[in-house]
């Protein structure tokens, strides 16, 4: 019975050690989102083709680059304007 125990306290020990670890690693921010699975039809009645399928992806990817431009030169803007206000107001003291 004694060994049993003891396999279980290890077990539950090392059960502890990894979800601390996994609570403090942070999660990734350039991780990409994982690819949506688009339908494929070839009838004579398709709702979607290869074609109209890249043409989704292509207008995606423009959409998801546009965002990252935005994200980026705002935060430029702020930093931007962050340090002029310290310029100013050190030239003011």
């Amino acid at each position: 019975m004694k060994p049993f125990i003891r396999f279980t306290l290890i077990a539950a020990s090392l059960l502890a050690i990894f979800n601390a670890h996994a609570e403090q690693e942070p999660a990734a921010a350039d991780t990409p989102a994982p690819r949506r699975v688009q339908p494929l039809d070839h009838g004579p009645r398709a709702q979607s083709t290869p074609w109209v399928n890249a043409q989704i992806r292509q207008r995606e990817a423009r959409e998801t680059e546009a965002a990252r431009k935005a994200a980026r030169s705002e935060a430029h803007t702020e930093a931007h304007a962050a340090a002029a206000a310290a310029t100013s107001s050190a030239a003011v003291n």
